[in-house]
């Protein structure tokens, strides 16, 4: 009677949602981001007040022309930047081919003569790779919602939330662009909401297993490295690159760790949002504990029902990890492959499986902890913060490439370049092509530049549908359940069933072991008779 109860209530559900199911075209009605109305969300009348006042600033924020004043500051930004990085960069000195001292630009010509071609066609793979990876990762989600979203959805999708990513302070635009892109493709606000939060948790429990296994294995080789040489007057000052690394994984494995608990344990949150809160304002660590727990608040909620939501289907929950991971893998071995293809490597190595192969890792490894020390500045794109620690990282200290790589043909500076306009720069201008092009059924011309959003307004769409996501995930959480019991009850009855068949086939062999054919054949006669 439970079962069908629970079953009842799916159908009735299904009926109730038919966006989960069906597909909604430019016409249906849709979710507004801008004009939810948030529910009974039973997080606290304050949390709601602060809803009501995000959403007049989201309405600001739709005004076209407030999006794209700032969204033209945060380019400036990135330009400068980019412009500074390359006067840097180019008008170092170095020895060229010829053994005469030159300037890096000086060396272009001959240094993209001598390259390797198939080498270089490997890296073009790699980041177009990259590009349907990040898009597979979120069609799958998709998939989960309706069957009618398509790959090419996806891809566009992606394309954009990079664009947004990288043009937005700490990468805080991007998904609030996929959640609005979504929105256009017949996706609900809710179920886009629900796919960028358990992304979210997949990816860093991801980024933290690779983070720990990279400290693990190469802490040792980065400890002398320095980030920037520092002086005043007489002073040299070299700042270890190794302080910032374990401050930005540490942080990142704090947040997770404690949103984890968090959501596990009501206890656990209250001591955190009260004790641990109250202290650092005490402190003045914190300027507004109450906007913070309101922000915890909310991310340990949405947490604690994608995370049950995950639960409900471990072999999807599996192989979004493992896509996670190829996808890491294939961003970070891009050094190694400018490296190939500029000859950076010298003889031995190349010549040398081990030696390639310790190359190949250790570019996985280093990449990770540029990861972890540039996502500690909330910059657009990390623009200026991803060199330097670039060329710490790979540079002449860390002995990663040949001794002679460094000191000739523009070496390491000219590397960076490549591997800069290879893995953003040149992504940078496609994805921001795609934003300006694309156009999804019910998508306007004048709605194709995204109201600039952030982390907060993020939360807020996260608050506004919460009711409705959570309904969903204990109503699959419930159903996984349920069809675990079913098959355990399944599995009960299958094997007394299978008892009994080897009890049948069993026969007892005589004591004595002279015994002929026939008398054994009796006597398994009567063995069968007495069962």
């Amino acid at each position: 009677m439970d079962n069908e109860r629970e079953t009842k209530e799916i159908i009735e559900h299904k009926e109730k949602n038919p966006a989960e199911t069906k597909y909604f075209d430019g016409n249906s009605p849709l979710v507004d981001i801008e004009n939810v109305e948030p529910g009974e969300q039973n997080l606290g009348e304050s949390i709601q007040e602060d809803v009501r006042e995000e959403k007049k600033e989201i309405s600001e924020k739709k005004n076209p022309k407030n999006s794209l004043f700032k969204y033209l500051i945060y380019l400036g930004i990135i330009l400068i930047i980019t412009a500074c990085v390359l006067w840097y960069n180019l008008t170092r000195e170095t020895i060229g081919l010829n053994g005469e001292t030159v300037l890096v630009y000086e060396t272009i010509g001959d240094v993209a003569a001598n390259t390797n071609i198939w080498y270089f066609l490997l890296l073009i793979l790699s980041v177009v790779f990259g590009f349907f990876i990040s898009a597979l990762i979120i069609w799958c989600f998709a998939r989960l919602y309706t069957k009618h979203y398509k790959m090419h959805q996806a891809v566009a999708n992606s394309l954009i939330g990079a664009f947004y990513s990288a043009i937005t302070p700490g990468s805080s635009g991007g998904q609030f662009a996929q959640v609005y892109v979504f929105k256009k493709q017949g996706m609900p606000v809710s179920n886009s909401a629900s796919i960028f939060v358990m992304s979210f948790i997949v990816y860093q429990v991801c980024l933290i297993a690779f983070g720990l296994i990279s400290l693990i294995t190469s802490f040792s080789a980065i400890a002398n490295i320095n980030v920037v040489p520092i002086t005043i007057g007489d002073v040299n000052i070299n700042i270890p690159i190794w302080i910032f690394i374990l401050f930005g994984f540490a942080l990142n494995l704090i947040v997770i760790a404690a949103l984890f608990f968090m959501s596990l344990s009501r206890r656990f949150q209250n001591f955190i949002c009260n004790g641990v809160i109250g202290i650092l304002a005490k402190l003045k660590i914190i300027k507004n504990p109450d906007e913070t727990r309101k922000s915890i608040r909310i991310q340990v909620e949405n947490y604690r029902i994608e995370f049950r939501r995950l639960q409900s289907n471990l072999a999807f929950t599996g192989l979004i990890f493992l896509i996670y991971c190829i996808s890491l893998i294939n961003t970070n071995i891009q050094p190694f492959l400018c490296g190939l293809a500029l000859n950076a490597f010298d003889a031995e190595t190349m010549s040398n499986a081990g030696l390639m192969f310790q190359k190949f890792y250790e570019s996985v490894a280093y990449s990770n902890f540029h990861q972890m020390a540039t996502g500690l500045l909330p910059l657009p794109g990390s623009a200026g913060v991803s060199e330097i620690v670039f060329g710490s990282l790979f540079g002449p200290t860390s002995h990663y490439f040949s001794d002679s790589f460094y000191t000739t043909g523009g070496g390491i500076n000219i590397l960076l370049l490549l591997w800069r306009f290879m893995t953003f720069y040149i992504p940078f201008i496609i994805n921001g092509v795609v934003a300006a092009t694309y156009k999804s059924r019910g998508m306007p011309v004048s709605e194709r530049i995204v109201p600039v959003g952030n982390k907060k307004t993020m939360l807020t769409i996260q608050l506004e549908t919460y009711n409705e996501r959570k309904e969903t995930s204990d109503i699959a959480y419930s159903t996984r359940v349920m069809e675990r019991k079913e098959l355990l009850q399944k599995m009960k009855l299958i094997k007394p069933k299978l008892k009994n068949k080897k009890s049948t086939k069993i026969i007892k062999k005589p004591a004595n072991p002279e015994l002929n054919n026939n008398e054994t054949e009796n006597l398994s006669d009567k063995e069968e008779g007495e069962n």
